[in-house]
């Protein structure tokens, strides 16, 4: 499948999300259960702990390992406006070259937006949606911090509300989907009962946590929840990278051409790594094989069938004798 860069309406941006997700939605699977999996399977090992206060602890993992997920996805969302296929290898190769300015930058925006949502709630909502793009200028401008979290509200700049309005619907869409299924299923299989609240104590029911009362409904629970949530956060991120392309187009001319300048900077965007000589951004030299001059030293002969080097052969970078 191959794309076009151009200005899309909210109805585009979600009808191509949908469409680059169900044509590599087992890569985008892959892709969610090995950043889920370490936080799922703490979960599962200690579930009474997952099910009171220390359920934050359970957080961190995620923290760590979805910055990784993001640029594998941004990377496998890239290759698609190429038409060129990319494994799960190859995705998690390039995601981990970017892996500590991403979880620099998701923590710096995290903490301001947290300490944004303390200040009445708007300042936090405001950051969330200024540094959306926060993720995809790291990975494909090859900036970090402040510098990240300052060009993607410069991207956002005057498309605000049109930002917004994107980013809300696809929450809600993700909400609407997946909210009735866990509703269902934590009804239909219960895990746990609530202590009943002591009158003579209301702070009684911080100090007591649920009670476990069927682990495999538990594990059935969290299994499902885990991966709708993992659905939803792919679905996201894909329309998101979608945004970011479509404000980078409006603003910069932004196309499929600066896509294939950038992988060729990463080294990234063909299977065998640029040939010596080839200056960057000059496919037909890898194409035809033709090297600058001095780049290669010209073979030296085979020896004689005796194994006796002939004194009259020209040696590797001498002329021959006169």
């Amino acid at each position: 499948m191959k794309f076009t860069i151009a200005p899309m309406t909210i109805g585009e941006i979600l009808s191509r999300g949908v469409s680059i997700f169900f044509t590599r939605i087992w890569l985008f699977l892959a892709v969610q259960v090995l950043v889920s999996s370490p936080s799922l399977v703490l979960q599962l090992a200690m579930p009474e702990l997952a099910m009171g206060p220390g359920v934050i602890l359970f957080v961190l993992p995620n923290i760590i390992l979805f910055p990784i997920g993001s640029a594998a996805m941004l990377h496998v969302i890239a290759q698609e406006y190429l038409g060129r296929p990319v494994s799960l290898g190859d995705a998690f190769k390039f995601a981990l070259g970017r892996f500590l300015p991403l979880l620099g930058t998701n923590l710096l925006g995290g903490f301001g937006i947290m300490l944004g949502m303390l200040l009445c709630c708007v300042p936090g909502f405001y950051l969330a949606f200024v540094w959306a793009f926060a993720s995809q200028v790291v990975v494909m401008e090859d900036l970090a911090g402040s510098t990240a979290l300052g060009r993607s509200k410069d991207l956002v700049s005057g498309y605000f509300w049109q930002v917004f309005g994107v980013l809300v619907i696809v929450g809600l869409l993700v909400a609407f989907a997946s909210a009735p299924i866990n509703i269902v299923l934590a009804l239909a299989l219960p895990f746990q009962a609530i202590p009943p609240p002591n009158p003579n104590n209301p702070f009684a029911a911080l100090q007591a946590p649920p009670q476990l009362t069927s682990y495999v409904n538990f594990a059935i629970n969290k299994i499902v929840s885990t991966g709708l949530a993992g659905i939803g956060q792919t679905f996201t991120a894909i329309c998101t990278t979608l945004l970011y392309f479509d404000m980078r187009n409006r603003k910069e001319a932004f196309d499929v051409e600066h896509i294939v300048a950038w992988m060729d900077q990463v080294r990234d965007w063909r299977d065998e790594p640029a040939p010596a000589g080839a200056p960057p951004g000059s496919p037909a030299a890898a194409e035809t094989g033709i090297k600058q001059v001095g780049d290669a030293v010209p073979p030296v002969p085979p020896p004689s069938e005796t194994g006796i080097q002939d004194p009259n052969a020209p040696r590797s970078g001498n002329p021959p004798p006169p």
